[in-house]
């Protein structure tokens, strides 16, 4: 779930950002399809995220505001090719 949260003023009125609970931007191994899943999700929300700041925003601030959020999609994605490279953990039996 993405959650709106206050970040300070644009042109004298209070300026929105949106915050992903759980995901802090840190250095992360997904270890399971649930992890995984979850980082697909949040990779939708932000592009949810953008086609709306883009439609709302100037192209001034949609620029400055979408740069750091397309790093984190390059990350989390990042992560997903990581975790499609490695084989499957199988249990030992």
């Amino acid at each position: 779930m993405v959650e709106k949260m206050l970040v300070g003023r644009r042109n004298g009125k209070r300026a929105a950002a949106w915050r992903v609970p759980g995901h802090c931007g840190g250095t992360m191994v997904m270890t399971n399809d649930q992890e995984w899943a979850v980082t697909q999700q949040h990779i939708r929300q932000f592009h949810e995220l953008l086609l709306r700041l883009r439609q709302s925003e100037t192209a001034e601030n949609y620029t400055l505001m979408a740069t750091a959020y397309l790093l984190e999609l390059d990350r989390m994605n990042e992560e997903i090719r990581s975790c499609l490279a490695r084989p499957l953990m199988q249990p030992n039996v």
